[in-house]
């Protein structure tokens, strides 16, 4: 049977990167954030039931050769029935947002960034684009519901929700700086470890929103873990104001506490 990886996480958390990382270990078929959120919040576009894997790579694929102009349905029908693996990303969604019908071959990748970085990064994405309901740029419900699904993937991932079938949980902190982390996940998945993807900045999405691409090659130079200094003024008091939420700081700390006593574990003896 297909194997299927999602990929879920909150924007600007670490997903493009997790995803060229992984791209490098299997000949995955990539198809990034299937169910965007500019058209659900308005209203062109509304998320539907959940399909079985291959009515949906069906579905995708004629969409690809439409936009490429192809009249040949019957390579459709071979692509997706060659059985190459595929990867997905699923992006600002909470976890009970499903994609595909439960299957023995699918898993879950759950991608949790602290939600400090995460938050920085989406204002100064928002700053520099054109207007998005995906990055608002004042506090309001579209900011509530970024702060709302974040604590919703924090719960899944420190276990106290349980909704996503054979679940691997990717701290993007750890990932980022442990090559042991990233190891570790790669087991978890089944794949053959290959770290070269790691220090490429994907292009999807701009590449990052502070760095753009310009570490493509060395990633391991950009300062993914400290965003907030990078802001400005306007913009912390605005990160500030998201970060009131008792319940977001509480699962942070516990986040924290979790990638602390992980490290620990891991230290020799002394």
């Amino acid at each position: 049977m297909r194997r299927v990886i999602v990929i879920v996480g909150m924007k600007r958390s670490g997903n493009h990167a997790v995803a060229s990382w992984l791209l490098r270990q299997d000949q995955f078929l990539y198809f990034n954030n299937v169910l965007p959120m500019r058209p659900i919040l308005t209203g062109k576009m509304t998320v539907g039931p959940p399909r079985s894997v291959s009515s949906w790579l069906r579905r995708q694929l004629r969409r690809r050769a439409s936009r490429a102009g192809s009249r040949v349905p019957a390579l459709i029908t071979q692509f997706a029935t060659r059985g190459q693996p595929l990867l997905v990303g699923l992006e600002d969604h909470p976890p009970e947002q499903r994609v595909f019908l439960p299957a023995p071959a699918l898993s879950h990748v759950l991608v949790v960034r602290d939600p400090v970085n995460m938050l920085a990064s989406r204002i100064r994405k928002a700053s520099r684009i054109e207007p998005n309901p995906a990055y608002p740029l004042e506090p309001g419900p579209l900011l509530d519901r970024i702060v709302r699904d974040w604590k919703a993937h924090a719960r899944e991932f420190l276990g106290e929700t349980n909704v996503l079938e054979n679940k691997v949980c990717l701290d993007f902190a750890r990932w980022f700086a442990e090559e042991s982390e990233r190891r570790r996940v790669s087991g978890e998945l089944g794949l053959r470890f290959d770290d070269s993807g790691f220090s490429t900045v994907s292009r999807i999405g701009g590449g990052s929103s502070f760095d753009g691409t310009g570490f493509d090659g060395d990633s391991r130079q950009m300062r993914v873990l400290d965003r907030r200094e990078e802001l400005t003024e306007a913009e912390r008091r605005l990160l500030d104001r998201a970060l009131v939420d008792r319940e977001l700081l509480e699962l942070a700390r516990a986040l924290e506490e979790q990638r602390a006593l992980a490290r620990r574990q891991l230290s020799p003896a002394r």
